[in-house]
């Protein structure tokens, strides 16, 4: 497959685009390198968040947002891109995606096996990456979780049919394949976990609270509510919803953005030039981007590492981490843009 198109594209990019080609044998060097201060910093912030999320309460919430104002911002790493690809999804500090002929990959920081324990085969339809933990779906819609392993991420993985899976921070969701019904597991300490019953086309899971699109375009959210990132606002259709640490974002389905909940650091801005939306993503930590009909995304909010930064190019889809972004552009191309600590950048062969 040509590849011509892609660099050619690539040369417009702001920060560039470094090939990671098939021939491309420097990866796990690469890697090596990237291991460095930053990396220190986020498992700092990871083990905080980890244990102050054990307590169910608001000082947590607030400990987490606190303990990673202090993480230098850094400078951008030029973007990465790997052919083969037809679905990325982002977590806080890793990235799983789906190769075309079905087998999964993750890259990035491996705190709890979340990238190392990535399960092996084909035949895998849907992926989901969050803070130390990962789930697929496989044929049947059953899903597999590796990576942290408390909180029942692991023991209370449903065994039905599952389809449209999403993972918060320690929290999985997803519809059952026989009722469009909402089954969530892993932490539950603000009752993010605990789905309202009915059917829904869409689920989103935050960091402490989870949201739902049903098929009248009316959202439904769940669990924390302290910034009003539970309230979804009232008389819009929705097409699309992404809940994020504190705030939840929609595109209605005349393509406009509305987001509520703590909006401190920019994250309910909204795109400054995009229009004609279709799709959105809230990150993990007050950061969001959207992406219109066209494929151009646009990103905003507290940014860092050149996270806001998203690359100027035709996407099929787009998801942001903590500091860092990816997105399928063709052609079957996985791109990441951002903070490139362990890797974060660097999809696999």
């Amino acid at each position: 497959m040509s590849r011509s198109p892609l660099i050619l594209a690539c040369a417009l990019l702001l920060h560039g685009c470094t090939g990671a080609g098939s021939e491309d044998t420097g990866g796990s060097d690469d890697t090596s390198s990237d291991t460095d201060s930053v990396d220190d910093s986020d498992t700092s912030e990871d083990s905080e968040t980890d244990s102050d999320s054990d307590s169910d309460s608001d000082s947590a919430d607030d400990t987490d947002s606190d303990s990673d104002t202090d993480l230098d911002p850094g400078t951008a790493t030029p973007a990465r891109w790997r052919e083969g690809y037809a679905t990325v999804v982002t977590g806080a500090h890793h990235s799983c995606g789906i190769l075309t002929i079905g087998a999964l990959r993750c890259w990035g920081q491996d705190n709890a096996g979340e990238v190392s324990d990535t399960p092996a085969g084909v035949g895998w339809t849907e992926v989901g990456a969050g803070l130390w933990v990962s789930v697929a779906l496989d044929a049947q819609g059953v899903a597999r979780t590796w990576g942290r392993r408390d909180w029942g991420l692991f023991d209370d993985t449903p065994t039905i049919p599952l389809k449209g899976v999403d993972v918060g921070d320690w929290h999985i969701c997803a519809l059952r394949q026989s009722d469009s019904n909402v089954e969530c597991w892993g932490q539950n300490t603000r009752g993010q976990s605990e789905p309202p019953s009915g059917a829904f086309v869409q689920v989103s899971a935050g960091s402490y609270h989870s949201c739902a699109l049903a098929s009248d375009g009316s959202v439904t959210c769940w669990g924390r509510d302290e910034d009003g990132e539970s309230t979804p606002p009232s008389g819009v259709v929705f097409q699309s919803v992404a809940a994020g640490w504190n705030n939840t974002c929609g595109v209605s389905v005349g393509g406009d953005l509305h987001c509520w909940g703590d909006g401190t650091d920019g994250q309910n801005d909204g795109p400054a030039v995009l229009k004609d939306l279709d799709d959105v993503r809230v990150g993990l930590f007050h950061t969001g981007c959207a992406k219109n009909t066209a494929g151009s995304v646009e990103c905003w909010g507290r940014g860092g590492f050149g996270v806001t930064d998203a690359p100027t190019l035709a996407f099929r889809s787009v998801d942001i981490g903590y500091y860092h972004g990816c997105g399928i552009v063709e052609p079957d191309t996985a791109l990441c843009w951002g903070e490139d600590g362990s890797g974060k950048l660097q999809p696999p062969y």
